[in-house]
């Protein structure tokens, strides 16, 4: 990650990532889930950036909400994805990402 993107609020560096992924999302996701997608985005880009706090209230206020868990363990290519953009790496093991942050730039 640039020095300058690490200047820039968490939410700025998730908003330009998601502004690119989501055209390449399945087109059959729901907004809700486009909305925990985006939220978990914003968490990865927090803990990368070293805001742990931010990253604990995203995370537990998503572990929270009705559904959620469930998507996510349906999905972990979804969730390798935000990893891979946010982060450059993901914790998921055997999942394939959808896309990289490379793709991104391609």
């Amino acid at each position: 990650m640039s020095e300058k993107v690490k200047n820039l609020p968490f939410e700025e560096v998730a908003a330009g990532y998601w502004k690119k992924i989501d055209p390449r999302l399945p087109t059959d996701l729901t907004d809700q889930q486009k909305i925990w997608l985006e939220n978990y985005l914003q968490a990865q880009v927090a803990v990368n950036l070293g805001d742990f706090t931010e990253t604990r209230k995203i995370l537990t206020r998503l572990d929270n909400e009705d559904g959620f868990l469930l998507f996510e363990e349906r999905h972990p290519d979804y969730f390798a994805t935000m990893d891979m953009v946010a982060r450059g790496r993901t914790n998921r093991d055997r999942v394939k990402p959808l896309l990289t942050r490379e793709d991104l730039n391609s």
